[in-house]
């Protein structure tokens, strides 16, 4: 299982097109929940609160997540996986 920080790959294949090579980022809620998102799933992060411990993601579906990880770390992680 994949802690927090660790960028996972999956190549998804279709029928038509060559295999795509996706990379996700594992993060955890504050219930514990651990998920791992695609980074263009993710419509914008934010901090949580003025500490800027926790930030909070929002999806592209609407849902929002809070997450364990500061908004400046968060966007380290998601910066490596454009590289």
């Amino acid at each position: 299982m994949a802690e927090d920080g660790v960028l996972l790959t999956m190549e998804r294949t279709g029928r038509e097109r060559p295999a795509l090579r996706e990379v996700f980022i594992v993060v955890t809620d504050m219930s514990g929940r651990r998920h791992a998102l695609a980074p263009s799933f993710i419509a914008g992060i934010s901090d949580a609160d003025d500490t800027a411990m926790n930030a909070c993601v929002t999806l592209r579906t609407g849902a929002v997540l809070l997450i364990t990880e500061s908004l400046d770390a968060l966007m380290s992680r998601l910066g490596a996986c454009q590289r």
